[in-house]
């Protein structure tokens, strides 16, 4: 599960809270990592990935909830389901081989932002999965090779972009294009493990 989420005021109004996940029929929801991004000293945006894991999940409403923060304005999420992936440890760390992220503040025409992993568990059957935020209405693009799940902004012109990909087998470079200049981003990449 990706979450974006962002203040009320992308010039510095408001702080970004906790967020936590619930429902869907899973036990719980465990947090990966997460990266602030801004193109200011005080972070707007955060990007969050989390992780649930179960033989037989059931079904229902997800929620989404965030504490801590004050003028919060927008979140954008996807929720993508991954199948034959190894289920020991707690709540699928056995899938979770390693993960890394990166930012970009705005400064100066990247226009694409990559994040990169180490070395793959498994550079034949390991999938790599990222998710990427921007702080704008955009349409980004999948790195090369990697299969876009999601492109979605928050749907009210608040300004931010949620995007997915994923590749099987994974590379160590996942990457977002069609990211506008001086427009701040970050990056969460995973290497997910195959069953045994």
């Amino acid at each position: 599960l990706a979450v974006l989420t962002a203040t009320f005021d992308v010039f510095g109004g408001g702080t970004l809270g906790t967020v936590a996940v619930s429902g869907g029929g899973m036990t719980s929801w465990t947090s990966i990592n997460s990266v602030d991004f801004s193109d200011i000293a005080t972070p707007t945006s955060r990007l969050h990935m989390f992780r649930a894991l179960q033989a037989s999940p059931g079904s229902g409403t997800i929620t989404i909830s965030t504490s801590g923060g004050t003028s919060e304005k927008a979140a954008v999420w996807a929720v993508e389901q991954f199948c034959a992936v190894d289920s020991s440890g707690t709540n699928g760390s056995g899938a979770g081989v390693q993960s890394a992220t990166n930012r970009s503040d705005g400064s100066g025409d990247p226009n694409t932002l990559t994040v990169t992993l180490a070395a793959l568990g498994d550079a034949t059957n390991n999938v790599v999965y990222a998710s990427f935020g921007s702080g704008e209405d955009a349409t980004m693009t999948p790195g090369s090779g990697y299969t876009e799940l999601t492109d979605q902004n928050d749907g009210a012109g608040q300004g931010v972009t949620l995007e997915t990909q994923w590749k099987l087998p994974g590379t160590t470079t996942p990457n977002a294009g069609g990211i506008s200049a001086f427009v701040d981003s970050g990056g969460i990449g995973i290497e997910i493990k195959v069953a045994p």
